[in-house]
């Protein structure tokens, strides 16, 4: 799924022509790491920015894009070399590998080297497969009476940690590695440091036979190794993007064409931060599996994991047939998605459990409930960050993308609990809404404005109730006693023995009798969804004076009086029947698609997760209908994939694989 945008060999900014500008080399340029005792010996690195695929896996995504200058610059490089036991042949990175040396260089202009100057030439031109960044570094045994010479090895690189201790040294003491696993299970909290961003290797080999192993000379010789790496970045991109050049994010719903809505903002939510894997990893070839009826359980067993392995597709069913593994993956079940601090990390050799946790979550829990939509935004526009992208307004200078880390689940834990997605927040202008005439409690269907033309009309706040927009609540409670009536009677004049709303103002609470209301029809009939006649049938049920006057008896209230802020209302059950749209503000939630299926009614495998090395990019194509409430609470516990999306979202990944989320209907 991964155009990967593979940095190779690692080291830096090489120059236009062959002259390389070099990250600081040799011995005095590996700035004392000093981890072990043994033989040291040079290493020339070399990293080819080309692009590193492999035919018929799930890689690739839908295209390839280099990035900027700043994705793909490299001020340091870690090196550890590795061996497998009993073998001079296999040069597989496996759990039971031994890591027997480790270097370290750092760029020039770098914390480590001040006084150098970090090269502006070279190594930008990213398509140009002979050119990418070089460097020769020293690689320490650590075993001292271990020998490099006429021995070969497997290599693994990272980049970009910022210092030469930022990586363990290679041994059995505290904070030490000396296994596959070990080094692969090492859970790096960083995307990105100071040096940039932090890659590691994705591959040992390329399609054109270049391996990451280096052989060094039998004996003494000015002749220093060489070896190719290839890396890729820890981090996922997630970009949102006009579509078909509609630069004011300005829509028709396709199921109110007279209606209008602006897209203002977006936020990415459900972004994983509790850390990544140093090293990428994939379930293993299950032949038997069936993309359509399996799921992770079958790829249970961890210790079959393969380090460094892609996605791979089912020839015909054109759906991966391994699972990208994240710390949390496997303890992300159905089950646990409400208790998310409960979520460990396996615990693997050399890898301490740290508990699940997400930055910007989508359900936030209050106590016993769970937070509205319009808190949890809320609460993202407090924290003042660059989560929330401008949409509508955009600026020249106003980012349209941000980073996340890999999150990936099983089919079954496809849950909003867990899956990262993108929230719109956008203003929706109704042409019409329904309103009570108060003289005599008929709701009827009005524009919004005098303002013929809708893009010119002004944010109103309104409600929904059964699908209609209202004006207020009081034109929600006439519908509801208007809908009585019509529900029993059909169309005609008002029948006695039927209470509209005039009759539950103020005036008509005074010439209303507590007979009245107790034999009407509306009474025996009703079921409004604010609570209020039930309300009042509390307050006159003990009430023996049949004559007496609803406006005097204790406790009832006008519908109007019983709506205000301490009227008596329950607004939480209110609330999940009628919501407010303040402004006009509603929310789309988009959960961002890594494998698309194609089918809204059935969820694929790894359909909805996030992947290192890719790019998402998010543009919306088609907006259905009136969005979420304020008041609306998202539910972990709910599917990713419901069949209800309001919203059409065309997506695009690329690795710096593009992943297209593009054409999304919101």
């Amino acid at each position: 799924m991964k155009l990967k945008s593979t940095l190779w060999a690692l080291a830096f900014a090489c120059a236009a022509v062959s002259c390389s500008d070099d990250l600081e080399s040799g011995p005095n340029g590996n700035n004392g790491n000093g981890e072990a005792l043994g033989e040291s010996a040079l290493v020339a690195v070399q990293i080819n920015a080309g692009i590193t695929t492999k035919a018929g896996n799930g890689e690739d995504g839908d295209g390839f894009e280099k990035g900027d200058i700043d994705e793909s610059d490299i001020k340091d490089l870690t090196i550890y070399l590795f061996e497998n036991s009993g073998s001079t042949t296999d040069f597989d990175f496996k759990s039971t590998s031994t890591l027997v040396a480790k270097g370290y260089t750092a760029a020039t202009g770098s914390e480590e080297n001040p006084d150098a100057t970090h090269p502006t030439t070279g190594g930008t031109d990213l398509t140009e497969t002979n050119h990418g960044w070089q460097a020769t570094i020293e690689v320490t045994m650590s075993d001292k009476a271990a020998s490099f010479a006429g021995k070969k090895y497997g290599v693994i690189a990272i980049t970009n940690m910022g210092g030469s201790d930022k990586l363990p040294a290679i041994g059995t003491g505290t904070n030490q590695i000396s296994t596959g696993n070990q080094l692969a299970n090492y859970l790096i909290n960083d995307l990105q440091t100071e040096s940039g961003f932090i890659m590691s290797s994705h591959t040992l080999e390329d399609n054109q036979n270049h391996e990451s192993t280096v052989t060094f000379p039998d004996r003494s010789s000015d002749n220093v190794p060489e070896v190719e790496v290839f890396v890729e970045r820890l981090a996922a991109k997630v970009r949102v993007n006009e579509y078909n050049n509609n630069s004011t994010f300005v829509y028709n719903p396709t199921g109110a064409t007279t209606d209008r809505v602006v897209l203002n903002n977006v936020a990415i939510f459900n972004q994983l931060s509790s850390g990544s894997y140093l090293l990428k990893r994939v379930t293993e070839e299950n032949n038997q599996f069936d993309p359509t009826t399996g799921d992770l359980s079958d790829f249970s067993d961890a210790t079959k994991d393969e380090y460094l392995g892609d996605e791979e597709v089912n020839a015909n069913k054109l759906l991966p047939v391994r699972f990208v593994i994240d710390p949390w993956t496997r303890a992300k079940t159905a089950e646990n998605v409400t208790n998310l601090a409960a979520i460990n990390s396996a615990t693997e050799t050399g890898f301490t459990p740290k508990a699940l946790s997400y930055d910007y979550a989508y359900c936030v829990a209050s106590g016993q409930t769970y937070q509205t939509i319009g808190a949890i935004w809320s609460g993202w526009q407090n924290e003042q960050t660059k989560n929330i992208i401008p949409l509508s307004g955009r600026e020249a200078d106003d980012l349209t993308y941000l980073y996340t880390r890999e999150n990936t689940t099983s089919k079954a834990a496809s849950l909003n609990g867990y899956s990262t997605g993108a929230l719109f927040q956008a203003t929706y202008y109704p042409k019409q809404w329904m309103v009570v005439d108060e003289t005599d409690g008929s709701v009827e269907a009005t524009n919004v404005s005098k303002e013929t033309d809708i893009a010119k009309q002004t944010a109103q706040t309104f409600y929904t109730y059964n699908d209609d927009i209202f004006k207020d609540y009081k034109s929600v409670f006439a519908y509801t006693l208007a809908r009585i009536y019509a529900e029993e009677i059909g169309d005609g004049k008002q029948h006695p023995g039927y209470i509209f709303f005039d009759g539950f103002t103020t005036a008509g609470l005074g010439n209303m009798t507590v007979s009245d209301f107790k034999n009407s029809k509306t009474l025996a009939s009703a079921a409004d969804p604010f609570g209020y006649l039930k309300a009042l049938k509390t307050a006159v049920e003990a009430e023996t004076d049949g004559d007496k006057k609803m406006n005097t008896v204790t406790g009832v209230k006008s519908f109007e009086d019983f709506m205000d802020e301490n009227g008596g209302n329950d607004m939480v059950e209110i609330n999940k029947l009628v919501k407010v749209y303040t402004n006009g503000v509603c929310y789309y939630p988009y959960w961002i698609r890594h494998e698309n299926n194609d089918d809204q009614h059935v969820m694929g495998v790894m359909e909805f997760d996030i992947v290192r090395n890719n790019i998402y990019d998010i543009s919306v194509s088609e907006i259905k209908g009136l969005g979420l409430s304020e008041v609306d609470v998202p539910d972990p516990t709910d599917p990713d994939e419901s069949g209800d999306a309001q919203l059409t979202v065309i997506l695009n990944v690329k690795d710096w694989v593009v992943r297209s989320n593009s054409g999304v209907s919101l």
